[in-house]
């Protein structure tokens, strides 16, 4: 079956995840950085995108659990990084894009 109005970033796999997903579950996305082979039950690897894309073709369709203090997290950079950009603000503006109640990002250190 051919689907319609599907963002091709949203492979069988990761709708798959999707679709199974209940209360309580989790999804990570992260940069190739994040030692995910060693932390995942289920892994897809996405070559070639970033996030924010993926951010936006899933939460089109799949609502962020409002009720939690932090139904989002995110790592904290660094106080001695060289990073100047605003990816908080960024992933905020997604997460606000589809979501009609806020969405409080928990920031977590490096190792937590």
């Amino acid at each position: 079956m051919v689907l319609k109005h599907l963002n091709p970033l949203l492979s069988p796999e990761l709708m798959t995840v999707l679709m199974c997903m209940g209360h309580g579950d989790e999804i990570v996305f992260s940069d190739r950085n994040f030692p995910s082979s060693s932390n995942a039950k289920r892994l897809i690897t996405y070559q070639g995108t970033t996030i924010e894309p993926l951010l936006h073709a899933v939460l089109h369709h799949l609502p962020i659990d409002y009720l939690v203090e932090h139904p989002v997290h995110m790592m904290r950079i660094p106080s001695d990084s060289d990073y100047t950009g605003n990816i908080l603000g960024d992933y905020q503006r997604i997460l606000d894009t589809y979501n009609s109640k806020p969405t409080n990002i928990g920031l977590l250190d490096r190792q937590d």
